[in-house]
């Protein structure tokens, strides 16, 4: 990383199992933008809301790989997104739409509570199986 640059996208990726911009209603989907330097913040911006982790959101960055999880995506999650990275030397911006295909059955709070609950169980797995490796 050199000391003088602002940082820069090398993205964005919105990596979904369809490989598309578009997903399902319910399913989970992670949002990706890897950057030329690291930053010193970092904003994912869905309808001028700036988006923090907690229920069914998780944002962190890694160094210069900076992410945005959906574990369960509803209707309202669908939009034009905004990834903005800033250190001491400038500011990136780049947008993207996200595309949310209704479920047949609605998704209830309690239905988005079960798929909550299954992620993090299978995220635990996850661990517990790359840990014993």
């Amino acid at each position: 990383m050199s000391a003088g640059n602002k940082p820069n996208y090398k993205g964005p990726k919105i990596e979904v199992r369809q490989q598309t911009r578009s997903i399902e209603e319910g399913k989970r989907v992670n949002l990706f933008c890897r950057l030329t330097e690291e930053p010193e913040s970092v904003h994912w911006i869905l309808d001028d809301e700036d988006m923090k982790s907690g229920g069914r959101f998780k944002v962190w960055n890694d160094k210069a790989d900076c992410y945005c999880q959906i574990l369960v995506t509803k209707e309202d999650d669908a939009g034009l997104y905004v990834f903005k990275a800033r250190n001491k030397r400038g500011e990136c911006c780049t947008t993207f739409s996200l595309h949310v295909i209704p479920s047949v059955k609605p998704i209830s709070d309690v239905d988005v509570k079960e798929l909550l609950w299954q992620n993090t169980q299978q995220n635990e797995e996850l661990v517990r199986s790359n840990s014993s490796k």
